[in-house]
């Protein structure tokens, strides 16, 4: 993708960030559907080149109705040695190379920005690879937070489906949750999060040896604890909102055909189709909902003051709940916490 490629761009609704091909079609379908159904121009930009099977990934995005643009970057493993092994790619950064990699990503964010004006932006969360993250660091400063557009962080699929995945990087962010919405359904004792990720299909597909499994559960057992004394109501970082948005029947039949095409162009990091979907209505259990379900995180604007910053109108996204389905407590007209919920 050219600049000027990127230039000839019209507006769109919404612009969906993902790391690689599988991405959006894995961790968004339901939402991306749901979007496509309702008359919203929605662009997924493909930042880096991961080397799958695209068509098959650019089927997945077709059948759930959305446009696609490819920019083709290299990817954590082509532009540094360092990032050769899997935990490295999980938990490493290289400073250096990162920094190249910022300044490739910083004008194509920026001319999406300006191109698309979209009112909604989905970043990576970043409890994948170490591209996810490098999105979403520089998507926040190029993605202003407020009245003009929401920006929405979502959970990558496979990584999200391991017990202790999203907690860890919510504390990573340092991220602060309404009172009604702590209990995330993610908890769990270190060797329940250590035996999920030894049976996950990303780690036995990228980690085949037992040195390389051993090294990488080292680095997820030191992030866990690292992560123990996170308090998502006393934190002073990010200010996050859930949002739940559940998959209807009308549209079981295109996720279907979308998850299959995902499923086969990940080459085997999320499993094969079947194994997907088991994970997902695992998800759903973990989070009290028995169907399917994605999960997103609304990213709210900093407090000024006494006061605090509208987001941009809520009245198209989906709705956030507490663990027992019900709204939260202290929802009130003006406070966006509770607009969200």
């Amino acid at each position: 993708m050219t600049q000027a490629q990127i230039e000839a761009l019209t507006n769109y609704d919404a612009l969906f960030l993902a790391a690689h091909e599988f991405d959006a079609p894995l961790s968004s379908a339901a939402r991306l559907t749901h979007e496509a159904r309702l008359g919203k121009k929605t662009l997924v930009a493909i930042l880096f080149d991961g080397g799958q099977d695209h068509e098959r990934a650019a089927a997945a995005l077709t059948h759930l109705g959305v446009d696609q643009i490819r920019l083709r970057l290299p990817p954590a493993a082509q532009r540094s040695s360092r990032y050769s092994s899997f935990s490295a790619r999980m938990f490493g950064r290289e400073e250096r190379e990162d920094s190249r990699a910022v300044d490739l990503l910083w004008p194509i964010l920026d001319g999406l920005r300006i191109q698309t004006r979209a009112r909604h932006v989905y970043l990576p969360l970043g409890a994948g690879e170490v591209d996810h993250r490098l999105v979403q660091d520089v998507g926040f400063r190029i993605f202003d937070v407020g009245a003009v557009r929401n920006v929405l962080l979502f959970e990558e699929r496979p990584y999200s489906f391991s017990p202790g995945a999203i907690r860890m990087r919510l504390a990573q962010l340092g991220s602060r949750l309404p009172p009604a919405l702590t209990d995330i359904g993610d908890t769990g004792c270190l060797i329940r999060m250590l035996w999920g990720a030894l049976t996950a299909s990303h780690l036995k597909h990228h980690a085949r040896g037992i040195r390389s499994r051993a090294r990488y559960l080292c680095r997820l057992a030191a992030s866990w604890n690292r992560a123990r004394g996170w308090k998502p109501r006393k934190a002073f970082g990010l200010r996050v909102q859930p949002i739940i948005h559940e998959a209807s029947q009308e549209t079981d039949g295109t996720l279907r055909q979308a998850l299959e095409s995902a499923s086969l162009a990940a080459c085997g990091r999320a499993g094969s189709s079947a194994q997907l979907r088991k994970n997902m209505q695992r998800y759903s259990r973990r989070l009290g909902l028995a169907t399917p379900v994605e999960r997103y995180w609304l990213v709210l604007p900093h407090r000024e003051g006494d006061g605090v910053m509208n987001p941009a109108s809520l009245a198209d996204l989906p709705v956030g709940k507490a663990r027992d389905g019900s709204a939260p407590e202290h929802a009130s007209a003006q406070d966006p916490e509770a607009t969200a919920c």
